[in-house]
């Protein structure tokens, strides 16, 4: 695929739903900070909201997009109060998440950043909220 990230600005939030494909937690090193962002592998579902004459999202369903969580192992809850109410990343479930582009070569958020997947030009999506999507939703 090979989408440039100067290919697709989010003008606001998108709303999507995907299912967790990977989370390579041990692609973590011990020494990391406590506020790391990982980069996670998911399957797209649905764009729940965003139009997408106002908002360029390249992705298809089926297509993978990489989404970085902040300190993955604690409940959502806990790391921020808006950060959703996931309690544990588990690969196969179903969220629902609410994502701004992360720029490449931008400040990040975060301490550092763990990304397993180095050689991958596929823009990153910093999750700002994930839930657990329910049952045939």
């Amino acid at each position: 695929m090979g989408r440039k990230v100067e290919e697709v600005q989010l003008r606001k939030d998108l709303h999507v739903r995907a299912r967790l494909k990977e989370m390579l937690l041990n692609s973590v090193p011990a020494s990391t900070p406590s506020h790391y962002g990982l980069v996670m592998k998911y399957e797209l579902l649905l764009v729940i909201d965003g139009d997408e004459s106002e908002l360029p999202f390249p992705y298809s369903k089926g297509d993978t997009v990489y989404i970085v969580h902040g300190a993955p192992l604690l409940p959502r809850s806990t790391y921020h109060t808006h950060g959703g109410s996931l309690v544990r990343f588990r690969v196969g479930d179903v969220h629902n998440l609410r994502l701004k582009l992360k720029i490449k070569d931008n400040p990040s958020p975060f301490d550092s950043m763990e990304d397993p997947y180095p050689h991958n030009d596929e823009p990153r999506y910093l999750c700002l909220r994930v839930d657990l999507a329910r049952r045939g939703s």
